[in-house]
């Protein structure tokens, strides 16, 4: 599955993964991105905040905090367009 090319089919893909092992971080923060990619920010800021309540090892906090910044910038311009 290319995500650039088909985000949505992506998501489905992840969400079918994470239906089978729900803990996988890396699968979490990557249907974040596609979240984000696909205009879903407030699931995407579920996913961000999951992986950041639970601080795994070797998970560079700081480029999940970047990611959350991102989905709630996002979030609020899709609230409140700009004219």
């Amino acid at each position: 599955v290319r995500p650039q090319e088909d985000p949505e089919r992506a998501l489905r893909y992840v969400d079918t993964v994470l239906s089978i092992d729900p803990e996988s971080v890396s699968d979490r923060l990557f249907r974040a991105v596609l979240r984000y990619d696909t205009g879903r920010t407030t699931e995407g800021l579920e996913d961000v905040d999951w992986v950041l309540d639970r601080q795994p090892e070797g998970v560079e906090l700081a480029r999940v905090r970047q990611l959350r910044d991102a989905l709630e910038e996002k979030r609020s311009a899709t609230r409140n367009p700009r004219p």
